[in-house]
This record gives structure tokens, sequence and C-alpha cells, in this order.
């Protein structure tokens, strides 16, 4: 009994720190990944998020026991962030393949399964991050992150590390366009740090993070994320213009609303000239790229009139693309490409899979983002430079995705960049920081449920579906038709998560095999 009261001592003590070590091990998540494993760049993440999450609740639960000052305050960002993920599960029950909608696949991973993790997360970054020490505290664990990543891309680049599954220029996120985005989004965090860091080598840090992010940015084949963060630094200049205040600024603030407008003017042009048949932007986008991408948009268009309001279902693409399939895509000026899995734009990427109310979900959720950040500037008189700074990052992060689609990993960071904003609009962000109390709240049966259900919860969404990601290959290697016929069974029947693409791999690489003989 008394080492039963010693450890319940010790949680209460170690819940705070034990739920604030999950955040920053979730910002490991990009470094992860595992050869063996059916694409091994994502899915390892995704299911390194998804333990990371889980065990982080169960750690929360106890916290909030033992520590009622804790538990989550409703928010009106979380009502945003709550109806956006009502919508999704909507559009999950109601769309054409509702299983495929919550578990998602081994490759993109923007299913509801994935939402209802990052919804979970939300309370608990308000709760555990409170001033802003502790999320500059974050930040610099992200940054040093992502200053791994941007290291290892250098010395793949020049053939000094060779990783175990190929990079296609993304470093450890397998992706250049993934690179891209994801340095866009430090390249915030870096600028939060040399704006508002309380030591002169934290603020050296954030100068220093940011000219690596922006020299690996440029060193990418992600054009469109690094043009993007171009037009936004573009308006970081604008917007810090035309914000500042005084008698003498009125110049400034002429000077910045001329950028604006400038910057206005280029965004229409070039969207004009992008979607007009002869213009110059599309013509040069086709000569670089493919004419894929319209073909492609051709495909969503008809695929959203046929199912407006929720659309097709979360990650259901695929089914609107077989349905309204165009024979160009099987020629060379169409890119040769016959399957695509994302319309490649985050309108019609939203439009598709959630309809027109997702997309206002989304585009709500974002403006939570903005709004959240000004309101801490016109509420506590916050630096404006920050709010200024997560605009622009937002806008070129927004502008980009007009030829991309969002992956789990930047939807990670709208969350806790969500939960950045409402906490600096909160009074306790600089002046205080909640301690633990040391009183023993009354039992709840709470925390131990969520204890119980946790190894439940570890089995059936990472355990299960990475033992049916391993067997897939185990299955194309195995030399015994018995060991085969095993790995096959696991492979295909273990977890309904990306059952659907390991079915086509499979089948694909069994008809190839066959016809090797």
């Amino acid at each position: 009994m008394a080492l039963y009261l010693v450890l319940l001592r010790w949680g209460s003590m170690r819940s705070l720190t034990l739920t604030r070590f999950g955040i920053f091990l979730l910002l490991l998540a990009p470094l992860v990944s595992w050869a063996p494993l059916f694409f091994g760049y994502v899915s390892a993440k995704v299911f390194w998020i998804f333990a990371v999450i889980e065990l982080t609740v169960a750690s929360y639960l106890w916290l909030i026991y033992w520590h009622p000052s804790f538990r989550p305050r409703w928010t009106w960002q979380m009502s945003v962030l709550a109806g956006y993920v009502l919508v999704i599960g909507l559009s999950t029950v109601f769309g054409v393949y509702p299983m495929n909608s919550f578990w998602s696949g081994f490759e993109r991973n923007e299913g509801l399964l994935m939402w209802i993790h990052l919804a979970a997360l939300f309370p608990i970054l308000l709760s555990v991050f409170q001033t802003e020490k502790r999320w500059l505290q974050l930040a610099t664990g992200s940054c040093t992150v992502a200053i791994m990543v941007s290291v290892l891309f250098f010395l793949m680049k020049f053939s000094l590390y060779t990783p175990a599954i190929s990079d296609n220029g993304g470093s450890t996120l397998g992706n250049s366009s993934y690179l891209g985005v994801y340095l866009l989004f430090h390249m915030f965090f870096a600028g939060f740090l040399a704006l508002r860091g309380q030591e002169r080598w934290t603020r050296a840090f954030g100068v220093a993070s940011l000219a690596l992010f922006l020299f690996t940015l440029v060193s990418t084949d992600a054009r469109a994320a690094t043009l993007s963060f171009f037009g936004g630094a573009a308006l970081f200049g604008a917007l810090l213009l035309v914000t500042g205040e005084g008698a003498k600024r009125a110049g400034k603030k002429r000077a910045g609303w001329i950028a604006l407008a400038f910057l206005a003017a280029g965004f229409l042009f070039t969207v004009t000239s992008f979607l007009s048949p002869e213009g110059v932007i599309r013509e040069y986008f086709v000569s670089q790229a493919t004419g894929s991408r319209y073909v492609i948009w051709d495909i969503a268009w008809k695929a959203i009139l046929d199912r407006p309001l929720l659309g097709w279902g979360p990650e259901n693409f695929h089914q609107a693309f077989l349905q309204y399939y165009d024979p160009c895509l099987g020629n060379a000026y169409c890119g040769g490409n016959t399957l695509f899995d994302r319309p490649h734009n985050i309108l019609l990427d939203s439009l598709v899979h959630t309809g027109v109310l997702g997309l206002l979900g989304y585009a709500a959720l974002l403006l939570a983002v903005v709004a959240g950040g000004w309101l801490a500037v016109h509420r506590r008189g916050y630096d404006r430079r920050v709010a200024v700074l997560l605009t622009s990052l937002l806008a070129a992060y927004f502008v980009q995705n007009l030829l991309f689609f969002d992956l789990f990993l930047t939807l990670l960071f709208i969350v806790i960049l969500l939960a950045f904003t409402t906490a600096a609009s909160s009074d306790t962000f600089v002046e205080r920081e909640l301690i633990p109390e040391k009183e023993t709240p009354a039992l709840s049966m709470l925390p131990v449920l969520g204890t119980v259900l946790l190894p439940l919860a570890l089995f059936f969404f990472v355990v299960q579906p990475t033992r049916a990601g391993l067997a897939v290959f185990e299955a194309m290697e195995s030399r015994k038709s018995t060991e085969r016929f095993t790995a096959l069974q696991t492979a295909l029947w273990t977890t309904p998560f990306g059952r659907d693409v390991r079915v086509e791999y499979l089948g694909f690489s069994m008809a190839k095999l066959l016809w090797s003989y």
C-alpha cells in the first residue's frame, strides 16, 4: 500500500513533465522513417504521431486528475476546430467510402482518424504551454529538428549519406515539396525566436536557423514553396509598414499600401494567366511540368458538381478520378501518368473531399490562427511583428498550396499554431504560469479509463497497421510459398488502415512477378 501511494505521488508530480515531454517527442516525427515499412518515410511518421499523441493524452488525463487547474478551458478557437472535425466526420459517414475516409492510407494519412488525434492534441497544448517562455522552448525544439532535417538534406544531396529509402530530394520527408512546406513553417518558428527570444543566444539561434532554412529551401526543387516564401517576405515588409503607428509613419504606411497593391495585382495577374488557356504563366507551367494538372482539375470540378455539400469523403479522390477519368492522361501531352490521388490544389482538394462545408471549415481554421495573433496585439499589446510574420507565413503557405495539397505534418503544425495564437491572446501568456497544486482531488474514472483504453488504441491504430505495412514487402521477398501466403494474409487482413493501397500494390507486384516467368 505504501508503494502504491508513493507511485501515485510520483505520478502526480511527474504528469506535467511527461505531458510536455510527449509534445516535444511529436516534434521528432520528421526524422522518423523505417525502410522495411510500406511507404516507410510517411507511414512511420504517422504511427509515431499516433503513438505519441495517445501516450500524451493518457498522461494528460492523469495531470488534470491531480491538478484541476490544468483542465482545458473552452475557447472560440476550440469551437472552430471542433466544427471542422465534425464536418470531416459527416463527410466520412456520408461519403462514398467511409472506411477509407476514417482510416486513410499509408501514403497521405489525412483521414478522420488523423484529425481526431490532432483535435485531442489541441487542448493539451493550451493547458501545458501557457506562457511565451514555454512556446519559445517549443519553437527551439522544433527548429533544432528542422536543422537536422536540413543538414541531412545536404548530406544526401552531395552523396555524403545514402538513406535506406530514396529521398526524392526531400531529406527525411521523402519529397522535395514536403520539405519545402515544412521549412515554410519553420521560417515562422525561427523568426519568432529571433524577434522574441529572451536571451541573446536564443535570438542568434533564431537568425542562424532562419538563414539555414532559407538556404535549404532555395536548394530544393520545391519551386512553389520557394516562390511563395519570397512573396510572403514581401508581404511581411508591406504589412510592417502598414501596421506601424505614430505620426511620423504616414509616409511609410502609404508605401506599405502601395506595396500591398502591387502584390495583390501581381497575384491576380498570375492566377488569371495561369487559368487562361493562352496565358504566359500557363504556357511556362506546362513547359516546366506537364499538362496533367489542368486535366486533373477538370476531373475534380466534375466531382465537386456531383457532390457539392460534403464531398466524396476524405481520401476518396481516387474514386472520383476513376469515375471521371480522362483518356488524355495516357498520352505525353498530359504527362503519361494515369493515376492520381489528389487534385494538387488545396481548394479543389477540400471541395472534392469534404465539400463546400469542408472548405469553409478549413478556411475558418486558417483564419482563426491569424485572428488569434492579431487579437493578441489588440487586446494585450503583444508584438505586432509576430502577428505580421504569422500572417505572411500562412499567406505563403496558402499560395503554394494552390499547386499542392496538405500533408499530415502541415496539419500538425497548423494545430500547433492555432494553440499558440490562442494562448497568445489569453491573459496568462506573459504574466504567470500555472503551478500544479499539491492537493489530491476526488477520485475520477477518467484517467483510469484512459489508461485502460491506451493499449487498445496503440494496438489497433499503431501496432496492427505497422504489422500490415511490414508484411507487404515480406510477401514479395519471401522465398517459400507458405511464408509468402502467411505474409499476404497479414498484409491484407490485419487492419483496414490503407487496405486498398496494399491490395493495389500487391496485385500489381504479383502480376509483374508472374509475367517475369
